[in-house]
């Protein structure tokens, strides 16, 4: 969904921005900057997002913790944070996070797509990030709107997933694929009684009323 030469460049501009801050490339869509580890608050923006958003950095500074609420969608903000945060508890520098969030960085301008590649440094405790703005938008929208929609569902369902057994996930799976309860039964060397028990449970646990409902549960957490 995201143009891989525009992830590429935008990689490629991290790793130039973090040996040398002063590192700018005039074309180039995306821009640099920090956040701390621990707050996800905006510590630094070089000069070509702040024109974006249409405040210098003191300003922007100023707002504190409050301005990820200003500029990202509501929406996006939880999934988000959630993202960061457990990134950062991986405390991996070799890793890349690259999520996709909408921002608007110009007064009263409709939120736009844009995905962002971090990677952290722990010594400074810090996030350095490269934030691009998505091409090919109209091509991919629906895909986007998809993707946010599914990481909304996953965060209002993953204490129901959580809930399921191993054998309950399994069992999800084959009743979703339409196997009929012999069939799952004979696939898990179980018994028929047994299976209809884990159906009862798996129903009871997520108040489903419908096949269509536990296919969507199904297909938003891959067990199909």
């Amino acid at each position: 969904m995201i143009d891989k030469n525009n992830v590429e460049n935008s990689l490629s501009y991290l790793s130039h921005k973090i040996k040398d801050n002063q590192y700018q490339v005039a074309d180039f869509l995306g821009f640099y900057h920090e956040n701390c580890l621990s707050t996800i608050t905006l510590l630094f923006l070089e000069e070509k997002g702040c024109k974006m958003y249409g405040k210098s950095l003191e300003e922007i500074q100023k707002i504190g913790p409050e301005f990820l609420m200003e500029i990202m969608h509501p929406e996006d903000i939880e999934r988000c944070v959630t993202q960061l945060t457990e990134f950062a508890l991986r405390q991996d520098e070799n890793e890349v996070l690259t999520y996709i969030q909408r921002l608007r960085l110009v007064d009263n301008e409709d939120y736009k797509p844009y995905f962002t590649c971090a990677k952290l440094n722990l010594s400074k405790n810090i996030f350095q990030c490269i934030t691009t703005p998505m091409t090919g938008v109209n091509e991919f929208k629906g895909e986007i709107n998809h993707i946010l929609e599914k990481s909304t569902y996953i965060d209002n369902h993953v204490t129901l997933y959580t809930s399921f057994s191993s054998r309950e996930r399994e069992v999800i799976t084959l009743v979703c694929k339409g196997k009929t309860v012999k069939e799952i039964a004979n696939q898990l060397f179980l018994s028929p009684h047994t299976i209809e028990k884990h159906k009862k449970n798996i129903y009871k646990k997520s108040k489903f009323n419908s096949n269509a409902e536990l296919i969507e549960f199904a297909l938003n957490f891959n067990l199909i």
